[in-house]
């Protein structure tokens, strides 16, 4: 692995470490795939400390004192978390009660050595 990315698996453990571990949150994941119902049922991976939830700025628009920032949640998993098979397969990512449906960005590239799995929505499910 190189050092970029080593460097951005340990902020991506230290950061679901206070996130989530600390807090008392559920620190797995688990990836999922449609299945034959049509849902995202298949689980592909479950991960465990390697990944973080984040609230990235998108955009800014207006001028001045006016200015305001887009914002969009993220999942961001290390590097090695997950393959291209694995990522070219996940719909969804369950956290404790949450189903994320989301839509997975480029892998891991340049300065980015992470992937990236933008929330596109959240519901509850039964446990």
């Amino acid at each position: 692995m190189n050092p970029i990315a080593t460097a951005h698996k340990q902020r991506i453990k230290a950061l679901n470490r206070v996130r989530h571990r600390l807090t008392g949150e559920d620190t797995s994941i688990v990836l999922l795939a449609i299945g034959a119902s049509g849902a995202p049922d298949n689980e592909v991976a479950s991960l465990d400390g390697n990944w973080t939830k984040e609230r990235i700025r998108t955009e800014y628009t207006g001028t001045g004192s006016d200015v305001t920032a887009t914002y969009e949640e993220v999942f961001e998993i290390a590097a090695d978390g997950i393959d291209r098979e694995i990522a070219d397969q996940v719909a969804a990512v369950r956290h404790g009660s949450k189903l994320y449906t989301v839509a997975v960005n480029p892998g891991p590239s340049g300065l980015a050595q992470f992937w990236r799995l933008k929330i596109q929505s959240v519901n509850d499910v039964p446990e």
